[in-house]
């Protein structure tokens, strides 16, 4: 229609020009996203291992101990004492010998080797004993020396040789009161008029009274 219009003003001899513009424009525009994302992971990892081992050795080891017999023996025998020295704090300490005495020395000695089997036992071996022989026809007058002790019931005192740290000796054993009492052949049980009792141990220190000094000695 515009382009008509000036065309036609033209050709009759005029010079005026109309120009019209219409423009006329729709723009619709329409726009959809949709994302969707899915992930599924799974791992499995599966190990087995098998192992087998074997070790085989052979040691050998020699052990070698020496020993002194003569030195244990002794810390033996030093022990055992010891125990009866314990022993002999609680129930006492004597100094024992047994006396024979015979026409000869044969019958001395033999009555002298009667007791002495007598006695022995486990534990005689601790406290060494020994037989000695005294007779008459060496020395006459020691021998009644002798007897002066014995019928005094004492133990008879001899002088030490050179060299000891003591004096004068005795012929006797350091026993206990247990074994004392074994010694003498006192009777564990009641016989016809020897009556054995048990009592409470009280008094155990040895007291003596004299009337005629009016004196007490323990």
């Amino acid at each position: 229609m515009g382009a008509v219009s000036g065309f036609t003003v033209g050709l009759f001899g005029g010079s005026k020009t109309e120009s019209y513009t219409e423009t006329t424009g729709t723009n619709e525009s329409t726009s959809s996203a949709k994302g969707t994302t899915k992930s599924d992971a799974e791992s499995v990892n599966q190990s087995k291992t098998d192992s087998d081992t074997t070790t085989t050795g052979t040691a050998q080891t020699i052990q070698v101990t020496e020993k002194n017999r003569s030195i244990t023996s002794l810390l033996e025998q030093i022990d055992n004492q010891l125990k009866r020295i314990e022993e002999c704090k609680n129930f006492g300490m004597w100094s024992w010998g047994a006396y024979f005495v015979g026409k000869s020395e044969l019958d001395a000695r033999l009555g002298a080797d009667l007791y002495s089997g007598m006695l022995r036992g486990d534990l005689s071996g601790v406290e060494r004993n020994a037989i000695g022989v005294w007779s008459r026809h060496n020395n006459s007058q020691a021998f009644v020396e002798m007897q002066k002790y014995v019928a005094q019931l004492k133990h008879p005192l001899f002088k030490a040789p050179e060299g000891f740290s003591t004096s004068v000796l005795s012929p006797t054993s350091l026993i206990s009161t247990k074994e004392m009492a074994l010694a003498m052949g006192l009777p564990n049980k009641s016989l016809p008029g020897v009556p054995v009792f048990d009592s409470v141990a009280f008094g155990r220190s040895v007291t003596r009274l004299s009337r005629q000094q009016k004196e007490s000695f323990a």
